[in-house]
């Protein structure tokens, strides 16, 4: 290990490996956290990304949905929720995840992702296009996203 991390805390050393793209070694140092600290949106939502990104997509989906029964208005949890069911071929699943999220802050990244999840009958364009008119119009003024899930804690 380099100079330096041995004064780092687990959860620091946790983010560093994170940060430098070392998802499972980062989720192996937070799932403590997670189980000292189980009502911690920010720890639970780092290892949810960790486990997202190690491909470890059922335990990325247990911990999402932890994150957002624990506070239900985080959308970017219900995106990383939808994005984790999506890589997962549960596309009607995800654009349910992807609507809760659009519905609460409906950024571009969002709005697209739910687009694109919609079922695909008929003259779908038209009705997706009113969907996310109705979405954008109840909620302007939202706040943009990073567009996967490379959030900035």
């Amino acid at each position: 290990m380099r100079a330096g991390m041995a004064e780092l805390t687990e959860y620091e050393r946790a983010q560093v490996h994170f940060e430098m793209n070392d998802y499972a070694q980062a989720a192996r140092l937070l799932e403590p956290f997670a189980v000292e600290q189980p009502r911690s949106v920010s720890v639970r939502l780092l290892l949810a990304r960790a486990y997202y990104h190690s491909a470890q997509l059922g335990k990325a989906e247990a911990e999402f949905r932890a994150v957002t029964e624990l506070d239900p208005v985080e959308d970017y949890a219900w995106f990383c929720l939808g994005r984790t069911l999506e890589r997962q071929s549960r596309h009607a699943e995800a654009g349910t995840c992807f609507r809760m999220a659009a519905a609460m802050r409906p950024s571009p990244e969002y709005l697209d992702a739910m687009t694109r999840t919609e079922p695909r009958a008929g003259d779908s364009a038209v009705g997706q296009d009113q969907v996310r008119g109705a979405v954008a119009d109840e909620h302007r003024g939202g706040r943009g996203v990073p567009a996967d899930l490379d959030r900035q804690d």
